[in-house]
């Protein structure tokens, strides 16, 4: 069950330059909101991004590179990108397995899309077949009886 359909949660909002975090409710999704420090525009972390402390640096690096890749902190029950990277330098590998996975899951969901219009066809088919089956009978009841 999806988690975020139990209870309204705030958005939780980086700026890189402070390595500040700030929750709140998103009311305009259209407008970035700015950092109240540096005024430069916020970064949407997802809803379960849990901050670092502000003096590692490495940590926040990390933290930018994968949003830089699209890869946001929410995690509802549903699903999510699985267990993140420890260190900086394992972001790459992720990224790409991660890239890798979706291509995966693009090429299956292809393959199911292809089987059931394969079936579809087939189904077609089967239903003109049997209705021409029905019009010989018919068409044979129809006859007078000789």
């Amino acid at each position: 069950m999806c988690r975020y359909a139990q209870h309204l949660y705030k958005q939780h909002l980086a700026c890189f330059a402070c390595r500040k975090v700030w929750r709140q409710e998103r009311v305009d999704e259209a407008i970035a909101p700015l950092c109240p420090d540096c005024h430069q525009p916020l970064t949407d972390m997802g809803k379960d991004f849990k901050a670092p402390r502000r003096d590692a640096t490495k940590q926040w690096a990390k933290a930018e590179a994968l949003v830089k890749n699209g890869i946001r902190f929410s995690s509802c029950g549903c699903g999510g990108p699985g267990p993140m990277p420890q260190r900086l330098n394992e972001v790459e590998a992720f990224v790409e397995a991660r890239a890798l996975s979706v291509a995966e899951q693009a090429a299956e969901s292809e393959r199911r899309e292809r089987q059931r219009a394969k079936e579809e066809r087939l189904a077609e088919v089967w239903d003109r077949r049997e209705q021409q089956r029905v019009r010989q009978y018919q068409k044979k009841l129809s006859r007078p009886a000789d």
